[in-house]
C-alpha cells in the first residue's frame, strides 16, 4: 500500500479466501473427468474408478484447524456428482508426501491403488486436484511412480492433462 500510495498507483484488492467451490473450477475439473472417462469405450465406463489425489501434509495440520483436507474433499465430492460418479466410482487419495519422521496425511497414492486393485479395479483415472498445473509432482508422482504401481498390478490408469490455462480456471482466478 505505501508503494502504491508514492507512485500514486491504484490498485484495487479483493481477498479471495478460497475458490475451491468455485462452479467455473469445479465445472473444469468435471471436465477433467469426462476427459479421462472418456478414454474406455463407453460400454466400459461404469468401471471405471477416478482417484482424486492432492499433495499430502503433515498430519499435524488437522489438530491446528487447517481446512486444506475438508476443503479438498469437498471440491473432490463437487466434482464427483458434477461428473455424474456414483459414490463407490471414486476416492481419496495424497501424494507427494515428504521424507520426515512425523505421519503425513494418506493413504499415499502409491498405496491407494494396491487397495482399489485388491477390490478387482482395473480401470482409474488420476485426478490431481490439488494441483492445477502439470508439473513434477504430477509427472514423477503420478505419471511414472503411480502408473509403475498400476502397470505391475495390472491396472491402468489414466491421468488427463492439469488444468494448466483452461479457460474456466483462468476465469475462476
Amino acid at each position: 500500500a505505501d508503494g502504491l500510495a508514492m507512485y500514486r498507483g491504484s490498485i484495487q484488492f479483493e481477498h479471495i479466501a478460497s475458490y475451491h467451490t468455485a462452479a467455473p473450477y469445479i465445472q473444469a475439473l468435471v471436465n477433467r473427468v469426462h476427459d479421462g472417462m472418456n478414454r474406455w469405450p463407453s460400454e466400459q465406463r461404469h468401471a471405471v474408478h477416478v482417484v482424486f489425489s492432492a499433495h499430502s501434509l503433515p498430519e499435524r495440520i488437522l489438530k491446528m484447524g487447517d481446512p486444506y483436507d475438508s476443503q479438498l474433499r469437498e471440491t473432490a465430492r463437487l466434482v464427483a456428482e458434477g461428473a455424474g460418479l456414483r459414490p463407490e466410482q471414486w476416492s481419496w487419495s495424497y501424494q507427494s508426501a515428504g521424507r520426515s519422521p512425523e505421519p503425513w496425511l494418506g493413504p499415499q497414492i502409491e498405496e491407494h491403488i494396491p487397495q482399489l486393485a485388491a477390490q478387482g479395479i482395473r480401470q482409474i483415472v488420476s485426478i490431481p486436484v490439488g494441483f492445477v498445473s502439470d508439473h513434477v509432482e504430477i509427472l514423477y508422482d503420478i505419471d511414472i511412480k503411480a502408473q509403475g504401481v498400476a502397470k505391475a498390478l495390472g491396472v491402468r490408469l489414466e491421468r488427463p492433462p492439469a488444468l494448466n490455462d483452461d479457460p474456466l480456471y483462468i476465469q475462476t482466478l
